[in-house]
């Protein structure tokens, strides 16, 4: 496993903890829109740690 790898380990956690946290910690508006805002993020955040988690375990590299 290379450095690039580990790098990408690093960022699929850190963006998989800011969406888990965006979805679990409510937030204190009123605004149902502040609030959906908020939980698109999170799952915007998801999306993206996913994608680097199949970066760094080598799917993509193994589908193309």
């Amino acid at each position: 496993m290379n450095a690039h790898m580990n790098l990408f380990w690093v960022a699929a956690a850190l963006l998989l903890l800011a969406g888990v946290l965006l979805l679990a910690i409510p937030g204190n508006s009123a605004d149902p829109l502040k609030r959906r805002n908020r939980r698109t993020g999170g799952v915007l955040f998801l999306a993206a740690g996913a994608v680097f988690a199949a970066l760094a375990g080598g799917l993509l590299d193994r589908l193309l």
